[in-house]
């Protein structure tokens, strides 16, 4: 498994800014330069930059498929309906933040509730 990048281990409160770029790498409409000033200019607030290595290896593995749109994990619902084998094999299938949100729904439709 390869080491994320420091553009994946940005904290969430800056991770809309990784998403535009996300988003910007995927439709192919911007130079990987432009996408790479957008996000810095967007980090900035946060007193981030993202470096133009790093930025490419990370455009490099969005493109291979490699890397998954980022998305902010909501913490751990209590009263989990998932067994921890369960939870990490669903994570590795369909990716944490998926798990998540199949976890918490499940667990709505077990209180009664609506998903």
């Amino acid at each position: 498994m390869a080491r994320l990048s420091s553009i994946q281990t940005i904290p969430d409160e800056a991770l809309g800014a990784v998403q535009w770029a996300f988003e910007r790498i995927v439709e192919r409409r911007m130079t990987q330069k432009a996408v790479l000033e957008g996000l810095n200019e967007r980090l900035a607030p946060y007193g981030i930059k993202a470096s133009r290595s790093s930025f490419n290896r990370y455009a490099g593995r969005v493109l291979d498929g490699k890397v998954q749109r980022p998305e902010v994990l909501l913490p751990a619902a209590e009263g989990a309906v998932f067994a921890p084998i369960f939870r990490e094999r669903l994570s590795r299938a369909v990716g944490a933040a998926a798990a998540q949100r199949i976890e918490i729904a499940m667990l709505a439709l077990c209180e009664g509730g609506e998903a």
